[in-house]
């Protein structure tokens, strides 16, 4: 629809009362002076024109529908062909204007014929028959205008409905669209703490995830929390931390367990040792009781022999000791009674331990015995029956005697000696004691 403020003045008067519409909720009436529809006001019973209604409703009716429904738009050309062509000669007097306006200054003849033209042009537009279409047809255009208003304002509605929904559902795709984001960022964050607690996991457990997710996860994880919190107030406590501990711990450890292996056996080895000392304590602890006893058994044929009688008797200071027990004698000499053997004199005492020597020597005799002036104290007497008891023993011991005694020098088989026959010089002689007597028997009977 095309509609133009050239056939609106601004001149208010009094409207038609048949005249009277209502169009999108205002009054319009038809106004007779310049034959057009202007806002209708009532005032004291009669309609009155107030401002150019036409051309507001035109211009807005014009961009709704054109906004709205270009095909409406389309579909009315046919119906307002009659009245483009108006508007066609409308603007072919606007151009004549402006022609006419140009030429005011110029030639007054042309000026003057352009204004017939004008005028001729004018009067054949506002014929009465140009009146009464254009009546015919405000009206209808008037019509169409109102009911287009209504449509487009339904369609304004629908619009503003829609654009309610179109808003509700921006706003609630914002808040999605900030949702997304919310969880995008909880996503990173999350991300970002499990590589924390893997990294974590690795560097202060030793663990994987794989690892630690096979374990066992029924676990109550405040008293967890607390044994950790208590586990680690004991790291603390410890001070540094070594970190070579393991490997010396390792070292130490190999070698505790080599001397632990060599500790067992020793005392393993002590064990058995102490197990036969046991053992051999034991039988030498018999063998010890029967020959101490055979051997006081002979002390006192020997005492007897060598003293012309009395008795001797060997006895223990602690007989349940057999082993570490001193050993004491008991000797009564014929004609004596003596209760402590410190009061023998040095000859009897000498005597009194050969009689034990010879004693022993009948129990366990013995390849060879050597003596060292043991008779050097004995009188005479004494010496003789010393240098011949020796003799009982010539089947089973070979005696050395030391001794400067002629009395047992004479009972010996083979006599040694060191002489000095000049000054410095020692020699060594040997002589059978048996060779020398046959030779100085010769030597007699020869004389």
């Amino acid at each position: 629809i095309l509609l133009t403020p050239m056939y609106v003045s601004a001149n208010s008067g009094k409207l038609k009362q048949d005249s009277i519409i209502e169009c999108n909720g205002e009054k319009i009436g038809y106004h007779g002076s310049d034959k057009h529809y202007h806002k209708a006001v009532e005032k004291n019973g009669e309609w009155y024109a107030e401002g150019d209604i036409l051309t507001d409703i035109c211009n807005n009716s014009t961009k709704v529908v054109d906004n709205t429904n270009k095909k409406n738009v389309e579909s009315t050309v046919s119906v307002d062909k009659e009245q483009n062509a108006i508007v066609t000669s409308t603007i072919n007097v606007d151009n004549d204007i402006v022609t006419f306006e140009k030429c005011v200054d110029g030639d007054t003849a042309h000026f003057k014929l352009n204004g017939e033209v004008l005028k001729t042009r004018f009067l054949a537009i506002n014929t009465p028959e140009s009146t009464t279409k254009h009546e015919f047809y405000g009206k209808e255009v008037s019509e169409y205008v109102c009911n287009k208003l209504k449509n487009a304002t339904k369609i304004e509605l629908e619009y503003d409905e829609e654009s309610e929904k179109l808003d509700k559902y921006g706003r609630t795709l914002a808040w999605i669209i900030v949702d997304g984001e919310n969880l995008q960022m909880d996503l990173v964050k999350s991300k970002t703490e499990y590589e924390f607690h893997v990294n974590r996991l690795n560097s202060e457990y030793q663990m994987t995830i794989e690892f630690a997710m096979s374990l066992d996860h029924d676990i109550d994880i405040a008293s967890a929390k607390e044994e950790v919190k208590m586990l680690r107030k004991e790291i603390q406590d410890l001070g540094n931390v070594n970190m070579e501990a393991p490997a010396q711990y390792e070292e130490i450890n190999n070698r505790y367990e080599h001397l632990k292996t060599q500790y067992d056996e020793l005392v393993s080895s002590k064990q058995k040792i102490l197990d036969a000392i046991a053992e051999m304590d034991e039988i030498m602890e018999k063998q010890f009781k029967e020959t101490f006893d055979n051997i006081n058994n002979e002390l006192q044929g020997v005492f007897t022999v060598l003293f012309g009688g009395g008795k001797a008797k060997l006895f223990l200071e602690d007989p349940s000791d057999i082993l570490n027990s001193g050993i004491d004698i008991d000797v009564q000499p014929p004609g004596k009674k003596v209760q402590n053997i410190r009061l023998f004199s040095g000859g009897e005492k000498a005597l009194i331990a050969i009689c034990v020597l010879f004693a022993i020597l009948k129990v366990r005799p013995v390849p060879l015995c050597i003596f060292d002036e043991v008779e050097a104290a004995l009188d005479q007497g004494n010496v003789e029956r010393f240098a011949k008891y020796i003799r009982e023993f010539e089947e089973t011991t070979q005696f050395i005697v030391v001794t400067h005694r002629p009395g047992t020098m004479e009972q010996c088989d083979v006599l040694y000696g060191v002489t000095m026959p000049q000054q410095g010089v020692s020699q060594l002689l040997k002589v059978k004691l048996k060779d020398a007597i046959d030779l100085s028997e010769e030597s007699e009977a020869q004389a």
